[in-house]
């Protein structure tokens, strides 16, 4: 059964790496959400939700890395807020969403690392973690599954969340 996963944590805690392990596991798709301070975030959001679903709905599952949690969290700790109502959307479409938090102790560094070989938005990701930390405690009923890569293999975490060849 095709399922969307919904991949939040700061950059550096390894998100994008699991996307395509999940993705390759599931015979699936990786869509990567950016931000972009000339868009409609609200409307960007809905159509990524609206595209997974499309995509889910013809069989395929679909790993979206990143949505509006981060830019709940992005826009509290780099701007005056967030750009649009997010909880709102999360409660319209949070109907068979796996939500998986990818966190760990070494974040920053790794974050530092990413930024020599390709183009980082930020300079300092510890505000982002304590953000998404405090964020995944207050949205709890969102059924969060943690990830660290530091703690089990990712091949360990996928089978952890059912995650199986579809």
């Amino acid at each position: 059964m095709a399922k969307i996963y919904i991949l939040e944590g700061s950059d550096g805690s390894g998100k994008s790496t699991l996307a395509q392990v999940i993705a390759k596991a599931t015979d699936g798709y990786v869509i990567h959400a950016t931000y972009n301070k000339n868009w409609d975030m609200e409307v960007y959001h809905t159509i990524l939700m609206k595209t997974a679903r499309y995509l889910r709905d013809m069989g395929i599952s679909v790993i979206l890395d990143r949505w509006a949690p981060s830019e709940h969290v992005y826009g509290n700790v780099f701007r005056d807020g967030e750009s649009y109502d997010t909880q709102k959307l999360i409660d319209k479409y949070n109907f068979n969403l796996t939500w998986v938090y990818c966190t760990n102790d070494h974040i920053a560094e790794n974050h530092l690392e990413n930024k020599k070989k390709r183009d980082e938005m930020f300079d300092n990701m510890s505000d982002i973690s304590k953000e998404f930390d405090k964020y995944v405690t207050n949205y709890q009923y969102l059924d969060w599954h943690v990830y660290n890569y530091y703690e089990k293999t990712a091949e360990e975490f996928l089978k952890e969340i059912g995650v199986t060849n579809d």
